[in-house]
């Protein structure tokens, strides 16, 4: 895919430490296509960390460009997306869904190209996803869920300091797994 224009210049792009050619980026609703891409991914390669692999495939298939958009612009959604890059290639994203009125974020969609994985662009993209919400400004706490299954993005949420505050079951597919409930004040 085409690099997108944002990413080429401005604050929002940087190298990670450590990893020459990757850069943690922000998008425009002009690179809706590359979201679409990931979150299609994403569910494909990870359906166990998805409520309902189907309904959430429906979901993708049947949204609009308007929509895929839509999400893009931060002037007109509640949703702040964090990508990163390497090589024109985009290799991994994390979004949080903004509460203003519980003053929080939920914190959704982490995902890693597997070939990328171990490799600290998790941690970079919520690095620099947190730090966005903290300057949002009224985000006091920024919340997750993780299934107990993924140890290590439970190791890197640790990481940056998050802790869980609750446990529940959760299905998936036709299993039942341990869910966490993490929670980091900003």
């Amino acid at each position: 895919m085409e690099m997108p224009r944002s990413s080429e210049t401005g604050p929002n792009a940087e190298m990670t430490p450590g990893l020459s050619n990757i850069r943690i980026v922000q998008l425009t609703p002009e690179d809706w296509e590359i979201l679409r891409k990931l979150k299609l991914t994403s569910l494909q390669l990870e359906q166990i960390a998805f409520l309902d692999y189907q309904d959430g495939m429906d979901t993708y298939l049947k949204r609009t460009e308007y929509e895929w958009r839509k999400k893009l612009d931060e002037q007109a959604s509640s949703t702040v997306y964090v990508f990163a890059e390497e090589n024109g290639e985009f290799i991994g994203m994390v979004n949080a869904r903004i509460d203003e009125k519980k003053q929080e974020a939920l914190i959704q969609h982490l995902y890693v190209d597997p070939d990328h994985r171990g490799q600290m662009v998790g941690k970079r993209l919520l690095e620099t996803l947190l730090q966005k919400l903290k300057d949002w400004g009224d985000i006091e706490k920024a919340k997750l869920a993780v299934l107990e299954t993924q140890k290590p993005a439970i190791r890197l949420y640790e990481s940056l300091g998050f802790e869980k505050m609750s446990e529940s079951l959760v299905m998936r597919g036709d299993r039942h797994y341990k869910s966490f409930g993490m929670e980091l004040v900003l």
